[in-house]
């Protein structure tokens, strides 16, 4: 999955079932939410900015919706491995 977030831009509440690879190209900052809106997440509290164009192992997620607030577009590309539970 090849993901673009924009400023300021939204992705409702959605899940990733399975672990996946993902590797960002561009970053800005996040808040992920589960789906009652409490946050999970918010990369403005982090004490590292990811690695751009190195490979991040992520488990799966349970459901969340993702918040665009930094200020330059959000680059990644995702390979989730379904059937690895």
């Amino acid at each position: 999955m090849h993901t673009h977030i924009l400023p300021r831009q939204t992705f409702p509440v959605h899940t990733h079932c399975w672990p996946s690879v993902l590797l960002i190209l561009t970053w800005s900052d996040l808040v992920r939410r589960d789906y009652l809106g409490n946050v999970m997440l918010d990369t403005r509290q982090a004490l590292e900015v990811p690695k751009l164009n190195t490979l991040a192992w992520l488990e799966p997620l349970p459901s969340h919706s993702v918040e665009h607030v930094g200020h330059a577009e959000i680059n990644s590309v995702q390979v989730e491995i379904k059937g690895a539970l």
